[in-house]
């Protein structure tokens, strides 16, 4: 190591020790210099990836991050050797022994598992070491600040790694370390993290949106500067002292969120310029946000009252964008000093900080929840793959918090609907649960639940089971799982039914046919879609494991029928569906039918617009005397996965009877067809009439009468394969065609052998025609019992 690198580790050093005595009156310096040593002599002639950096710069750095969160002794030590046992021949014993127990449990949660065992499946290593970390930050919130703080440095230093093992790095940060950043509310961290990863995720955005906020910067900060002085002026005014009002820059990973969330281009965006007033109390708060809209206008619906009802991270703050100075869209953040503090550093503030107002245990128990999920997972014993889409589906993700009708708050993934919440109180309650009461008004309980809506989940007095439906709209894996559990539990023959119905829906919206008729060569391809372990052999166990849940009926369609799904009329052939980009949309046919009430089309199409779906051609006709109408639909859809969501929630509301897809070139060729089978026998007589030997009459007569039957029943056949909006109402509709054409043929016939004297086989002639009646017969059983 040179003098210039032994320099600079010693002026780290003195400035880390000269922040922490600033905080921490009471600090054992002599156990900090002894855990450097110890760091520093392990970590000897070890080297950073740029290959110069003595590595022990790492952890200097890292425990300067954690003196800006006002670290307690103990995890600045541990911040120090934190990589100790994992990356030299120190063992977790040795650390114990010297710095004790609580700082040997922060390093253990942060060191990874041995490379050794898991050197055959290092992504399962990386999975295990996460879970571990996970499950000690549950019980030591400690351990997780410590790693964050690790991972901000490396993210600083990433460029130095290897492209393949960089992107690993940094999209696993993007989809753990940011979002748990962000559930301790903890925001610088969070903030630097996701613009590293955006950096090497997204390199050329990033230097498009660079350039664009570089290029803006002069004229932002001259706007900013009038801005404030507009501001003071006023604030002074009312004669308000220790206040603080400054710009802030916009992140670039927040202003590439923004351009994809409203589909513009950076340069495009208006709301570039922010500031942020730091004042003494609420009620300043709200002085202040009075003073701003009555100088410049505010933007309608931009205000959000986050200290009335905060973030489930605990963030308090007033939000507001205003037209500004030049027109200029400026967003203000007003807050008070504590809340600035908990903004900055989230629970970290609580545990370390002692200028907060809030109850530091209450706080805890308050950030606690997503660690109690973690050791429901553990207990759970779930295989690293599912531990890992709980992670992201149930904790990980932009939360929402809704209230019980007591008051009580509960939190969610955002996007979850009331199903979730359901299940989220208890399994009893989701198992039973029929509907859901928001905010007074009764809705589905496939609702997607909005922060503030205050729920009431309406159970049924005796037990239902949920709705295998409800797996399509659970967001959260706990009532993912909890509904499986409930349908694995119910008969063979409940789950056969429910399977073959659930898939045969999602086969008449793709329009491929009956589920009977899936190639048996596809049933290997099948297979494999069942869990592991599972008796998966036939067709039948196929349909029961879509009937418990445990196949998606949409991944039988792709392996069954690749190639199809959404159909374009107007181009007439199949495309594939799976792959095609968002911006080309299909079109497709929907009709609706249900019962009519005061605005039943308003909120029809108010579920259309909010799953972000194009109507271009409505029709509802209204049935006289019968309280029903009907609405037909063409619209633009993304994918067959948003259609078939989109079905299956318009299935969910009460007075909704029948859902379907309409296939507008397939009506044309079946009436095409049926009309065809009209005029064939329209012509029959003619000829007949030019026929003039007996043998050629005979079989005019009797072809004729087969041909009939035959193109009749194969109407009926092709209906049923490729007609669901017929095949329920086809028993009427095909019945009565087929008596008309019966009672029309059997006439033509009776006057063709009277008027040409045609000599025939009675037995023959009217043999058929009883097969021909007895199949209308038949059909007409079929319809009046469905009817019935």
């Amino acid at each position: 190591m040179s003098n210039y690198e032994k320099v600079n580790i010693d002026r780290k050093l003195e400035k880390i020790l000269k922040k922490v005595k600033e905080y921490l009156p009471v600090f054992n310096e002599e156990k900090f210099l002894k855990a450097f040593k110890f760091a520093a002599e392990a970590h000897e002639g070890q080297f950073r990836k740029d290959g110069k950096t003595p590595y022990i710069m790492h952890p200097l750095e890292t425990v300067l991050t954690l003196v800006k969160l006002h670290a307690d002794e103990d995890s600045l030590i541990a911040g120090l050797i934190h990589d100790v046992p994992e990356d030299t021949d120190r063992t977790m014993q040795e650390v114990e022994n010297l710095f004790g127990e609580q700082v040997a449990f922060l390093v253990d949660g942060i060191t990874k598992l041995s490379k050794v065992y898991y050197r055959h499946d290092m992504a399962e290593r990386q999975i295990e070491s996460l879970k571990k970390l996970l499950i000690h930050s549950a019980q030591d919130p400690r351990v997780i600040l410590i790693k964050l703080a690790d991972r901000l440095h490396n993210m600083s230093t990433l460029q130095f790694v290897k492209p393949e093992k960089r992107f690993r790095i940094a999209k696993e940060t993007l989809e753990i370390y940011v979002p748990i950043a962000g559930l301790l509310g903890i925001d610088e961290i969070k903030k630097n993290l996701e613009d590293y990863c955006f950096q090497y995720l997204f390199p050329k955005d990033y230097e498009n949106i660079q350039k664009v906020l570089e290029d803006t910067k002069i004229k932002q900060i001259n706007v900013l500067e009038k801005t404030i002085e507009i501001i003071q002026k006023e604030i002074e005014k009312e004669k308000l002292d220790g206040f603080k009002i400054y710009g802030r820059e916009k992140s670039p990973y927040s202003v590439f969120k923004k351009t994809v969330r409203k589909n513009k281009k950076p340069e495009e965006l208006e709301d570039l310029l922010a500031l942020r007033i730091i004042v003494n109390n609420i009620k300043e708060c709200y002085l202040i946000l009075g003073i701003i809209h009555s100088i410049f206008k505010p933007k309608p619906g931009r205000f959000k009252d986050y200290i009335a009802v905060p973030k489930s991270n605990g963030y308090q703050s007033l939000h507001t964008v205003v037209f500004g100075v030049r027109g200029q869209t400026t967003e203000f953040q007003i807050r008070t000093q504590d809340m600035q503090i908990e903004a900055q550093y989230g629970i970290a503030a609580h545990y370390f900080y002692r200028t907060t107002q809030d109850n530091t245990e209450g706080y805890k128990e308050k950030h606690s929840k997503w660690a109690q999920k973690i050791l429901e997972f553990q207990k759970s014993n779930m295989d690293s793959n599912d531990f890992m889409e709980s992670l992201k589906l149930d904790i990980f993700q932009d939360r929402i918090f809704v209230f019980t009708p007591r008051g009580d708050t509960i939190d969610l993934p955002r996007g979850a609907s009331a199903v979730d919440l359901a299940y989220s109180v208890h399994t009893d309650v989701g198992n039973n649960a029929i509907k859901a009461e928001i905010n007074g008004a009764v809705v589905p309980l496939t609702y997607t639940l909005k922060t503030g809506d205050v729920v009431n989940i309406i159970t049924a007095s005796q037990p239902t089971g949920p709705n295998r439906e409800w797996l399509i709209f659970a967001k959260t894996n706990l009532a993912r799982n909890k509904i499986r559990e409930a349908l694995r539990k119910s008969s063979r023959i409940k789950k056969l039914s429910v399977g073959r119905r659930l898939l045969q829906k999602v086969f008449d919206r793709a329009g491929v046919g009956l589920v009977e008729e899936t190639p048996k060569k596809k049933l290997k391809e099948l297979l494999p879609l069942c869990e592991s372990g599972s008796k998966c052999r036939t067709m039948e166990d196929i349909l029961i494991a879509v009937g418990e849940g445990s196949i998606n009926p949409v991944d039988v369609l792709k392996i069954a029928y690749p190639s199809k799904g959404l159909m374009s009329d107007k181009q007439g052939f199949f495309r594939k569906l799976f792959r095609i980009p968002n911006t080309n949309k299909k079109r497709v046919g929907l009709k609706i039918r249900a019962i009519d009430r005061v605005g039943a089309g308003k909120d029809l199409l108010t579920i259309l617009s909010d799953q972000n779906i194009n109507v271009i051609t409505l029709k509802i006709s209204p049935k006289r005397f019968q309280n029903v109408f009907t609405m037909t639909a063409n619209l633009e859809v993304e994918s067959f996965e948003q259609f078939t969501y989109l079905c299956t929630q318009l299935e969910q509301v009460d007075e909704i009877i029948e859902v379907e897809r309409r296939f507008h070139k397939r009506r044309a060729w079946f009436y095409i067809l049926a009309i065809a089978t009209i005029a064939l026998w329209i012509a029959h007589p003619i000829v007949a009439y030019y026929m003039s030997r007996d043998s050629l009459h005979s079989f005019v007569i009797y072809g004729g009468i087969t041909t009939l039957f035959i193109l009749v029943h194969s109407l009926k056949n092709v209906t049923k394969r490729n007609f669901p909006e017929l095949r329920d109402t086809g028993g009427r509709k095909l019945w009565y065609f087929t008596f008309f054409i019966g009672n029309f043929a059997l006439f033509t016939l009776i006057a063709e052998l009277i008027f040409f004297q045609i000599h025939y086989n009675t037995i023959v002639v009217f043999g058929l025609i009883a097969i021909m009646y007895a199949y209308v017969i038949s059909e007409y059983i079929h319809y009046h019992k469905k009817e019935s």
